[in-house]
C-alpha cells in the first residue's frame, strides 16, 4: 500500500534562512514530495515485529554544494506501509541532498538532536541509539530541485542487524524411544546500541537474557560491530522413554559467527545471522552420557535492507 500525507505547517521549520552562503538563499523557493520506501524482503525474528513500520520521520533538505540546509520537518506519525510519501516541504531550487532518518526515540535527546543542525557533514557525523527501535535511514544525493514542485524517492535501511540462534539436538546410539531436547536458560553477547547516521563499525557492550523456563530459539538486535562468540547456558534433556527419570544436563556453550567455515569479523546492519547449533547426544550403557556440541557452520544472511 502507498500513503501520501501533507507536512502541516506545525512539523515544518521550513527554509532555512540563518546560512553562511548566500547564493543558497537567492535561489527561488519550492515545494518537495519525498517517498520513503521500505519495501524489501522481511525476514521478521518475532510476529510482534513490523520491520516496515514508522513511528516517527524526520526529513532534512541540503543544498549539494554549500552543504547548507535548506529545507527541514519532522513528525512523530505511524505508518506500517512500505512506501510512504510526505508532501509539501518547503525548500529551495537547485541540486539537493536529501536525508530522512526514520524511528528516532521521541522521549530522548534524539528526537531534538537534529533540530539546530544546519549542515550536512554536521547533521550525518551524529550518533543515536538504535536498538530496539529499529533506526533506518536514507540519503538520496545530488537530486535536483526545480518548478513549484519536486519529488524523491529514498530508500530506507536498517542500521541495525539481527542475530537469531536456533538450537536442537539429536541422539546418537540411543534406543528408538529416546526423546532429547536442548533448550537455552541465558545468553551473554556483545551488542552495539548505538550508530553514527553514515554507519561506523561501533563499540559494543556487555548484552543478557535470561530464560526461566529456557528456550530452543531467541534473537537480539545490535548496530555494525566486530563480530564476538555468544556464550549460551543451555539444558540439555534426554528422556529414554522407558519411564526411568529424564537426564538433564547443563552446560555453557560458546557458539561463533561463521560463514562457510570463516569467521565473520564484522555484523553489518540490515542483515539477519540466523546460527543453527545442534547438539549430538551419545547415550553409554545405562547411565553415562556422552555429548558433543556441533558449532554453527553456516549463516543464511537474508538481507533486510530496504531496496
Amino acid at each position: 500500500m502507498v500513503l501520501s500525507f501533507a507536512a502541516c505547517s506545525s512539523e515544518i521549520e521550513g527554509i532555512d534562512n540563518n546560512m553562511t552562503d548566500a547564493s543558497v538563499n537567492s535561489n527561488s523557493e519550492t515545494s518537495l514530495s519525498v517517498r520513503m520506501v521500505s519495501n524489501g524482503i522481511n525476514t521478521k525474528a518475532d510476529n510482534d515485529v513490523n520491520e516496515f513500520a514508522i513511528d516517527s520521520y524526520m526529513i532534512a533538505v541540503f543544498d549539494s554544494k554549500s552543504g547548507e540546509r535548506i529545507g527541514f520537518t519532522k513528525e512523530a506519525s505511524s505508518f506500517t506501509d512500505e512506501t510512504v510519501t510526505i508532501d509539501n516541504i518547503s525548500t529551495k531550487e537547485g541540486k539537493a541532498d536529501v536525508v530522512v532518518i526514520a524511528n528516532l526515540d521521541q522521549h530522548n535527546n534524539d528526537w531534538t538532536l537534529f533540530d539546530n543542525l544546519y549542515t550536512y557533514n554536521e547533521f550525518v557525523d551524529q550518533t543515536v541509539g538504535c536498538v530496539p527501535g529499529l533506526v533506518k535511514v536514507g540519503i538520496s544525493k545530488g537530486v535536483t530541485l526545480s518548478g513549484s514542485a519536486s519529488t524523491v524517492t529514498v530508500e530506507l535501511k536498517q542500521l541495525t542487524a539481527r542475530v537469531v540462534v536456533n538450537l536442537s539436538a539429536k541422539a546418537e546410539g540411543a534406543g528408538s524411544n529416546t526423546v532429547v531436547t536442548m533448550v537455552a536458560t541465558r545468553y551473554d553477547a556483545k551488542i552495539a546500541r548505538d550508530s553514527k547516521i553514515i554507519p561506523e563499525i561501533n563499540a559494543h557492550v556487555d548484552g543478557a537474557a535470561r530464560y526461566d523456563g529456557g528456550v530452543s530459539s531467541f534473537w537480539y538486535c545490535t548496530t555494525k560491530t566486530e563480530a564476538a562468540n555468544i556464550d549460551v547456558n543451555v539444558v540439555i534433556t534426554i528422556d529414554k522413554g522407558d519411564g526411568s527419570t529424564p537426564k538433564e544436563v547443563k552446560k555453557t556453550i560458546s557458539v561463533p559467527f561463521l560463514s562457510n567455515g570463516q569467521p565473520v569479523t564484522v555484523l553489518e546492519n540490515g542483515v539477519s545471522y540466523n546460527i543453527e547449533v545442534e547438539a549430538k547426544i551419545s547415550v553409554k550403557y545405562e547411565v553415562e552420557l556422552s555429548y558433543q556440541l556441533h558449532a554453527i557452520n553456516t549463516i543464511t544472511q537474508d538481507e533486510i535492507t530496504f531496496n
